[in-house]
């Protein structure tokens, strides 16, 4: 038997025993060491979405206990992280790589029992067939199970930047500063945006807006963030806007604080009696385009993998240590990842040579700057050491962190105390990540003082 946290109807969750997973061929019992709460699944509990009894949870990462016959990719102590939807790649959508309007991919394929759910938030998950040959991601060594919980979450994200289009000379707003609209922060940081606003209401969300590389984190409570956002675009209005919160207005806001011919997007409108009004002339005759993006993407599950475990680079700290910061007049790239061959460049001086000693995987791309290379006069040197057919087309990852996945965690819970975790959540009081622990003997960081004023251990969230 294992402990499972069971939605079972008119808001309720309740902490029980239920056995575990039996497993068929081709399938794999994962022992879940975290799981992410994703507000889509306090969505579902607190509307009832979705008919009882289930266990919720798909930011799941553990350890693999189990196979089934005729598993050959994984083994008995693989350490994964899952994507609980994968597409049959047969279908009309599939071909059109609209991957989450696939039949199949509406299936869920991870299941801790009942109907399948996710399973996240019990102690074993199955995962079944279709899911273990292209749903399941190997975890590094190094890289925590905390950090692993991500690789979907930012999956979503990139894929709704992907189908935007994204440019490094735009404005994008970003509505929201959730667990999401934090990601898509970071990630628009990353991508080189040119300017990246957001807006929200909550004191220490804005903060962590800042500390993830915001230009303008405005309180979207007060009613002159508008105006700001207008000043700061000559009065057009953002590129690019993001909704990723859901709120009464919040997409006629959105439009209002784009340009015309700006692109927008909603990701947080997924509730099916979510309704808003648009003017026509808003889309129409102003040219702007509105998009939805819906879960995560098959063909972004390498790269979101590894943003999640890449190390961020230090570029101007390293340039700062050398005289008139010119930087470094030798730099040796001694780890073999995309990021730190370019890093490796960005650090040297004018007239000095980078050595790549460390090989990325075969089909790895680095974008250069070629006008810096050739007019600054750096060479660029490579030694050889394994050739690329040597090495298994894994990801080369360096635990570090591009995206500080510590900051969004910032507490751990066992399933005993899950359902008060999930009453302080639905307060909407700023919380941003939780981690569920399913066995009592790992390390526990308890904050618990974030929910001290719970009068007992709730047997309910909806009592």
């Amino acid at each position: 038997m294992m402990r499972a946290a069971v939605y079972t109807g008119q808001q309720r969750v309740t902490l029980e025993e239920i056995p575990i997973p039996e497993i068929g061929p081709g399938e794999i019992l994962v022992r879940v060491e975290t799981c992410g709460i994703c507000h889509t699944d306090l969505k579902k509990i607190e509307h009832d979405l979705l008919p009882p009894p289930r266990v919720y949870g798909h930011e799941t990462a553990g350890t693999v206990v189990r196979i089934g016959d005729e598993v050959t990719r994984f083994a008995e102590g693989d350490r994964v992280c899952l994507f609980h939807h994968i597409p049959c790649l047969d279908c009309f959508y599939c071909e059109h790589q609209d991957y989450a309007q696939c039949p199949k991919y509406k299936k869920v394929g991870v299941t801790a029992g009942f109907e399948p759910a996710g399973g996240g938030f019990a102690q074993y998950v199955r995962v079944m067939d279709w899911i273990v040959q292209r749903g399941v991601v190997r975890v590094p060594d190094p890289v925590s199970f905390e950090r692993a919980s991500f690789v979907e979450p930012v999956n979503t994200c990139l894929k709704a930047l992907d189908k935007l289009s994204v440019q490094g000379d735009e404005t994008m707003l970003i509505l929201g500063q959730g667990p999401i609209g934090l990601l898509f922060t970071a990630l628009a940081r990353r991508l080189g945006v040119r300017s990246v606003c957001t807006t929200d209401f909550l004191e220490p969300r804005m903060e962590m807006a800042e500390r993830l590389g915001a230009d303008h984190v405005w309180n979207g409570a007060q009613s002159d963030w508008m105006d700001q956002m207008r000043r700061l675009t000559a009065g057009r209005g953002a590129d690019i806007v993001i909704v990723a919160a859901s709120a009464p207005g919040i997409v006629t806001e959105a439009i209002t604080a784009s340009r015309p011919g700006a692109r927008i997007m909603l990701l947080a409108q997924t509730a099916p009696d979510e309704v808003f009004e648009l003017r026509g002339a808003d889309l129409c005759a102003a040219d702007r385009t509105l998009l939805g993006s819906y879960s995560a993407s098959l063909d972004l599950q390498e790269k979101s993998a590894e943003i999640v475990w890449s190390e961020d680079f230090p570029v101007e700290e390293v340039r700062n240590l050398t005289d008139a910061k010119r930087g470094c007049d030798v730099v040796i790239e001694a780890v073999g990842s995309p990021q730190t061959w370019k890093g490796a460049v960005d650090m040297v001086r004018s007239g000095g040579t980078v050595n790549f000693f460390g090989g990325c995987p075969s089909g790895s791309h680095v974008p250069l700057d070629t006008s810096r290379v050739h007019y600054s006069e750096i060479t660029l040197k490579s030694s050889f050491h394994h050739t690329p057919k040597y090495i298994r087309r894994a990801l080369e990852i360096v635990a570090g962190g591009e995206i500080s996945v510590e900051d969004f965690v910032i507490n751990e819970a066992p399933l005993t105390d899950l359902l008060s975790v999930f009453r302080h959540m639905m307060s909407h009081n700023g919380h941003l990540k939780t981690a569920t622990l399913p066995w009592p003997s790992r390390t526990q960081r308890m904050s618990r003082n974030l929910w001290q004023d719970e009068p007992d251990r709730l047997r309910s969230v909806g009592d």
